[in-house]
């Protein structure tokens, strides 16, 4: 009678070992952290590689009075283990962009964007640097339009894409561009994207690769004539492979909506941007809202309102679509109806839907436990997905002298991570 081959003790205890890390990992049991970062301004984007984390943040260089950019490394409970500043003393020095400006390249690499800023002509550039901070190469493209860029990405063959907005110093408005690079960084092509009326201005802060080959940019158009009503209006600008426009939209109410955020569906768009409630003095109330978009002409197919969700300067900063959900994560100002703005009721947020768009969570993220400590705002800037089933978001934290102390007052570089539940702190409960 053949026996039956017994695993050996060692081999099922690793077995029962793997089992409990699925187990922990299936069940919300991800690390949790928030951590500040000394003397740095903000982050302004941050991505995952085997539990490590890379940011990318500003400083302020007082021995030359410029402005820097700081590489940062992270261990899986959010420690600093590395930083490298990378500073000159032209113009005004090294500028991140506003968001989102950092990834992880095909070959495990990473690469952000940035400009030297105020110089002239425009010098943008893309840095490429290994695990270790060290780079791996740099380049700059010189008088490519006055480009400030927002956003990268890589796409399948390597190459990279950029968005952001070209500055006309004469009409003292922005325009959308988009401009393509090799997977060396070599400039390919670079387009820009204006109204005819030059009293509005464009900007686009994402880019996406569209199921065609072609490119989606989300972003704002605004109006900042001094004598009319100040609008603005979330934005989508479809284009082909080489950049050519196809179709361009605008979307929301008719007075202050939000930098909208976007992502493919299947062949669909998903908008998501905060739009226009009701006027508050000095401000707008704003609510989150998700479309449907056509991706053949932009046509609105279908909204969604995230219910019982205002606030004072409610912010979209990304979206992240995935196999059973939709999360938007943005900032948000101080809760309504409260009658006297508050300095220390900022915050970041994600609100997550299922596929069908109904609710699933809606969360708030502060740097310390407390959520109405009256000296601080806690900025979100990035929100990324993680290996483990979690996330990962990275902003600042903004400190307020509320007691006239003279205290020491400014923007510190924050990073958070949470778990697959959306959740920073025990109990984990809706916003």
């Amino acid at each position: 009678m053949k026996q039956k081959k017994k695993i050996a003790p060692s081999t099922h205890g690793l077995f029962l070992g793997l089992g409990l890390l699925l187990f922990l990992g299936l069940n919300g049991q991800q690390t949790r952290f928030s951590q500040v970062y000394k003397p740095a301004l903000d982050v302004r984007g941050i991505v995952e590689k085997d539990q490590y984390y890379y940011g990318i943040a500003p400083i302020r260089v007082d021995s030359i009075g410029k402005f820097g950019v700081r590489l940062i490394k992270l261990d899986s409970n959010g420690t600093l283990i590395k930083s490298r500043d990378f500073i000159t003393n032209e113009a005004a020095g090294y500028y991140a962009s506003n968001h989102f400006s950092i990834i992880k390249t095909l070959d495990g690499s990473f690469v952000t964007n940035l400009n030297i800023g105020f110089s002239n002509p425009r010098k943008n550039g893309i840095l490429k640097f290994d695990e270790n901070l060290d780079t791996l190469w740099l380049r700059f493209f010189v008088g490519k339009g006055n480009s400030v860029p927002e956003q990268l990405k890589q796409l399948p063959d390597g190459a990279f894409v950029l968005t952001g907005r070209d500055y006309d110093t004469i009409e003292n408005t922005n325009g959308a561009f988009l401009m393509k690079a090799d997977s060396l960084g070599n400039y390919l092509w670079h387009r820009t994207f204006q109204e005819p009326d030059d009293s509005f201005s464009l900007r686009t802060r994402h880019v996406y690769l569209a199921p065609d080959g072609g490119f989606l940019m989300a972003g704002n158009r605004r109006d900042f004539e001094l004598n009319k009503e100040y609008t603005a209006d979330a934005l989508l600008i479809r284009t082909d492979s080489l950049g050519n426009k196809l179709w361009q939209k605008t979307y929301g109410s008719n007075n202050f909506d939000d930098f909208a955020a976007a992502g493919y569906l299947g062949n669909q768009i998903v908008l998501f941007y905060p739009e226009y409630v009701k006027p508050y003095p000095g401000n707008f109330i704003t609510t989150p809202v998700f479309k449907v978009i056509d991706d053949q002409n932009g046509q609105e197919l279908n909204t969604y309102r995230f219910p019982h969700i205002e606030g004072i300067n409610l912010s979209s900063s990304t979206l992240l679509i995935e196999d059973d959900k939709i999360i938007g994560a943005g900032y948000r100002g101080q809760n309504q109806p409260d009658p006297v703005p508050d300095p220390g009721t900022g915050r970041g947020y994600s609100l997550a839907l299922d596929l069908n768009f109904n609710p699933i969570w809606y969360k708030q993220y502060t740097f310390r436990d407390s959520t109405s400590d009256p000296g601080e705002k806690s900025h979100l800037r990035d929100f990324r997905s993680t290996s483990d089933g979690g996330y990962v978001g990275a902003g600042t934290l903004e400190t307020f002298d509320t007691l006239g102390t003279g205290a020491n007052l400014g923007y510190t570089a924050w990073v958070f991570k949470i778990d697959s539940n959306g959740c920073l702190r025990d109990p984990c409960v809706n916003s």
